[in-house]
């Protein structure tokens, strides 16, 4: 693939997930499911089993992370695999949930759907944030839906819809792992299925039985976790007979679900770094190429800070605070040093390394910019008490 990287995207690319330069956009975290179209006669049978035709061979979602817990942001320790299809007129999905602890399913049927091992799926049918579609089955094959509009004056309940709704659900369990089918209708979803379509999406899975408890979702915020809308994917609806396990994310693709990307700076997470789009191109950075560039603007951010803390006069009161905060930040840069020189980075530990590096260059640039004001007031005072 030719990738361009001019202006924005030059800068942005060596930024990571932790924000911009001066003036420029955050790169935006960008999960895209291609959903394969399939005839009517392939559609499978709603039983829980996977076993049909249609689930072989095809695309699986199988990036579930931990939002919760010690592990946050790193990859479930139990693997979920799940694959979507379409017919044009229902919306299929499958997933099968590896698990070493079987015997310790929570499958109770006095609990809620919810309360027991379950997937959560959360759709946005316009794809548009308008609406806010919940859907929760549980190992039992038990449902639980709930949708929620915002016409522009807040957020409210749907109960009407509550019984408009048309969805069958299944699941099985077996010695190694527990699976469940969906089938939507998409016309009572209001998801438009033509193909080249976009609807929001998000896939959870809750373990609850087994110890210690597990929460992982596709995409996740710091605030609403897996129900800030801002961070589910997208689900692109794919034409007939045309096979998506292997295609890669395209411009097509991109422009698909953001037909003018504007000012936008997408990351699309791969297995060893992302891949960035704007509206110069396309271009790919590892996660050892964005840790060194965190790296070295962090470095630069501690030296700064150390130049700035020199220009105070001897004796100056603010002096050993900043100081003392100063060798503070140093201490958490050098904690930083074995993840920057880590050659094993994963999603979770580079978004972590970020986090913690961004963190710092922000506690850096205040301490720099208290040091500066410090010695402007100390210069400030000793002008007036020559001019005395």
């Amino acid at each position: 693939m030719t990738t361009r990287a001019p202006g924005l995207l030059a800068a942005a690319l060596l930024l990571g997930a932790t924000g911009a330069l001066a003036g420029e956009p955050a790169p935006e975290r960008f999960l895209v499911y291609k959903v394969e179209r399939i005839a009517p006669e392939q559609a499978p049978k709603i039983d829980g089993r996977l076993d049909e035709a249609a689930w072989k061979d095809k695309a699986a979602l199988a990036t579930l992370r931990n939002f919760r817990g010690p592990l946050s942001g790193e990859l479930a320790t139990q693997a979920t695999e799940l694959t979507i299809l379409s017919d044009g007129a229902k919306l299929y999905l499958g997933a099968t949930f590896h698990d070493t602890e079987m015997d310790k399913l929570s499958a109770n049927p006095a609990n809620a759907p919810f309360w027991n091992d379950c997937i959560e799926l959360y759709i946005d049918p316009r794809h548009d944030r308008s609406q806010h579609i919940q859907l929760v089955v549980d190992c039992l094959g038990r449902k639980f839906w709930h949708k929620k509009f915002d016409k522009g004056y807040g957020w409210w309940d749907d109960p009407g819809w509550y019984m408009l709704a048309k969805w069958d659900a299944a699941a099985e369990r077996g010695a190694k792992s527990w699976s469940i089918e969906l089938a939507l209708d998409a016309a009572s979803f209001e998801i438009d299925l033509t193909p080249g379509r976009v609807a929001g999406f998000n896939a959870c899975r809750f373990r609850l039985g087994a110890e210690p408890q597990e929460f992982s979702a596709w995409g996740f915020g710091t605030e609403a976790r897996q129900k800030e809308m801002s961070a589910w994917g997208h689900l692109l609806f794919g034409p007939p007979g045309q096979s998506l396990r292997e295609a890669p994310l395209s411009a097509a693709d991109i422009a698909a679900i953001y037909p003018d990307l504007g000012a936008r700076v997408l990351e699309y997470p791969l297995p060893d770094g992302f891949l960035y789009a704007t509206q110069g191109g396309l271009a790919r950075r590892t996660f050892l190429e964005l840790a060194a560039r965190q790296k070295q603007e962090l470095d630069g951010a501690l030296e700064q800070a150390r130049l700035e803390a020199q220009m105070l006069p001897v004796g100056d009161p603010a002096a050993p605070d900043l100081q003392k905060a100063l060798e503070e930040s140093r201490k958490g840069v050098e904690a930083l040093q074995p993840e920057f020189a880590a050659g094993d980075l994963t999603l979770g530990r580079y978004d972590k390394l970020a986090a913690g590096a961004q963190k710092l260059r922000e506690q850096l640039d205040r301490l720099a910019g208290k040091a500066r004001l410090a010695a402007l007031a100390a210069a400030a005072q000793a002008q007036a008490e020559d001019s005395k």
